[in-house]
């Protein structure tokens, strides 16, 4: 699980070609990929289900944070110099220029070698891989939103591109890809059991977002402002997920989502998403052209205000140009 003997292999086949396809794959996995997509969920098919979507791809960031920085395991190419860097080479650590992984499929990285490595300096761990869970968990909960079964095969082999172009780059171990897969399979299974089975009611025979069945006002204004405040404090997550969340539920509470209806054409599908795509990129403009925040809490609120004004004006624009209709 811990040796690089599966990394030489996709290297060793590789090439040129094979050099950029993994590279294209591999940022085919990160954050904008998946931020336009989630965009396109939300305001081309169904608002509820895209803020589904974003909740648990948020609560897939945390996660993975978090076990990365607990176990703080090297990648491979910090023990293994005998491999090729053809993407990025997040810790930048030469020890000796030998191939220092583990010495058989079942063993684990020696104690030394992991010592050397955290005292050079682990920017980036690489155990679970984040690439691995966040697509195990985007391209499994889509199919699984959308019932669509063409859905299921690209997801499916979007899915295992992105993890084998990790392994190609010679960033993670066939172990940690598996961790990542299993902690992305967990936060579906658990996300869906609350999205269907205990928080979701149904409202004019729709299903709705699940956070509007909470029991009591009280329990979904701790999960709406308390988590993701508390959370601000845990370490190795900080505000890099808890900030999104607060501005996602911000725009949960405001927006009214019971009531917009989201039936329309195909060409207003495709403007309000071209509506939210235009308004995200320029909030990611102008936050970029202001100064930058000196304290975690001025960035906690800059990055909570730039995505709730980004989704909520996306929505508003939308039903002013009469791209949803408001059922009252």
């Amino acid at each position: 699980m811990f040796q690089t003997a599966a990394n030489h292999f996709f290297q060793d086949h590789g090439g040129k070609f094979g050099d950029w396809f993994m590279n294209f794959m591999s940022d085919f996995g990160s954050f904008q990929v998946y931020m336009a997509l989630i965009l396109a969920v939300m305001f081309g098919w169904n608002l509820s289900k895209g803020f589904f979507l974003v909740h648990i791809m948020i609560w897939t960031g945390m996660a993975n944070s978090f076990l990365k920085d607990f176990f703080n395991l090297p990648r491979p190419i910090d023990v293994d110099e005998t491999l090729r860097i053809p993407g990025i080479d997040y810790n930048n650590i030469n020890i000796d220029g030998a191939n220092h992984s583990a010495n058989g499929p079942f063993q684990y990285l020696s104690q030394e070698i992991i010592d050397k490595c955290r005292v050079i300096g682990l920017k980036s761990p690489g155990f679970p891989s984040g690439h691995a869970a966040s697509a195990a968990t985007f391209w499994i909960s889509l199919p699984l939103l959308a019932k669509k079964t063409w859905l299921w095969i690209f997801g499916l082999i979007a899915m295992t591109l992105i993890m084998i172009s990790r392994m190609y780059l010679g960033v993670h171990f066939l172990g940690d890809i598996i961790g990542g897969f299993i902690s992305g399979i967990l936060i579906v299974i658990i996300g869906f059991l609350l999205y269907y089975w205990l928080l979701e009611v149904d409202v004019n025979g729709q299903k709705r977002f699940p956070l509007y069945s909470f029991s009591g006002r009280l329990a979904r204004y701790i999960y709406y402002f308390g988590v993701p405040v508390a959370l601000s404090f845990v370490p190795n997550i900080g505000i890099l997920y808890t900030a999104p969340l607060m501005g996602i539920n911000l725009v949960i509470i405001t927006a009214g989502l019971r009531n917009i209806e989201e039936r329309g054409q195909i060409w207003e599908r495709i403007i309000r998403v071209l509506f939210a795509y235009i308004l995200y990129l320029a909030s990611v403009k102008i936050v970029s052209l202001l100064p930058r925040p000196e304290t975690e809490l001025l960035k906690f609120i800059e990055t909570s205000i730039q995505l709730f004004l980004t989704l909520r004006l996306s929505i508003a624009v939308c039903v002013w140009a009469k791209l949803y209709r408001r059922s009252y």
